[in-house]
């Protein structure tokens, strides 16, 4: 994504957070938030067995790309996530260039049993109380889009809340300031290759910069058994894909054989 793209949804995200806040205020989303039981970090345990994990992501469209799928039913695709041994569930909730919705990210959290991140862009404290109220299991945390020093107010937010921040860092810089923020899981979404498959140098570049007992996560449009093995032997601990499982009528024939 271009910093002019990033820059635009971004500012989009400001006037989202105006416009909820409208209705119900900061104080009361964080009031609301506070006064529901505290999460239990459901998204760091299923990234923490034996296998790498895989985390498999509800996107309508892309920036870049367009539209990814019509007629999405994206209960029927988090379900089939599910059926297939999928470990978590990333759902894109940011409405004007991805397509996402609370409501979207509520349908499906209603009717699968997997911890779920909520994924959009977070420009405001406001976005982490109200990804608790959806029934998030996490947020993710752009380290383009802030300092150091609000990334781990954020995480401090999440963790008054029991709620996983996976951290996005896409590059050497980006990763040590989430090293340096206290970050507790890191996603590197940067480590595509040309073709949008996953660049094995380039995460075990990143990987180096990253204390052990860190979970890190890879994104990637597509997979292979192939990449599975080497990013686990690089101490990988789950991979999130999006494009490939989102095109795929039967994404659970994708899945079964990378679940090992």
């Amino acid at each position: 994504m271009t910093e002019k793209i990033l820059e635009e949804i971004a500012a989009y995200a400001g006037m989202r957070v105006a416009a909820d806040m409208a209705t119900v205020d900061y104080d009361q989303m964080r009031q609301m938030a506070l006064n529901l039981p505290i999460g239990h970090h459901h998204f760091r345990e299923a990234l923490t067995g034996d296998r790498l994990s895989l985390i498999c992501e509800i996107r309508k469209s892309d920036p870049e790309k367009g539209l990814l799928v019509r007629g999405l039913d994206h209960v029927r695709k988090a379900m089939q996530y599910q059926a297939a041994g999928a470990d978590a569930v990333s759902c894109v909730t940011e409405p004007k260039w991805y397509l996402g919705s609370e409501d979207l990210f509520t349908d499906i959290q209603n009717r699968i049993t997997l911890p779920m991140l909520r994924r959009d862009f977070v420009v405001d404290a406001y976005q982490i109380y109200q990804a608790r109220i959806m029934g998030a299991d996490a947020v993710n945390l752009i380290c383009g889009l802030m300092d150091a020093f609000t990334l781990g107010y954020y995480q401090d937010i999440c963790g008054e809340l029991g709620m996983d921040a996976v951290i996005m860092a896409d590059n050497a810089e980006e990763v040590r300031m989430a090293v340096w923020s206290g970050a507790k899981i890191i996603c590197l979404p940067g480590v595509r290759d040309a073709d949008g498959g996953i660049d094995i140098e380039a995460v075990g570049a990143l990987k180096a910069l990253i204390p052990e007992e860190v979970p890190v996560i890879a994104e990637t449009a597509d997979i292979s058994a192939e990449d599975i093995s080497r990013l686990k032997a690089l101490g990988i601990c789950a991979v999130l894909v999006t494009e490939r499982l989102m095109k795929a009528d039967h994404p659970e024939e994708i899945i079964r054989p990378l679940a090992f």
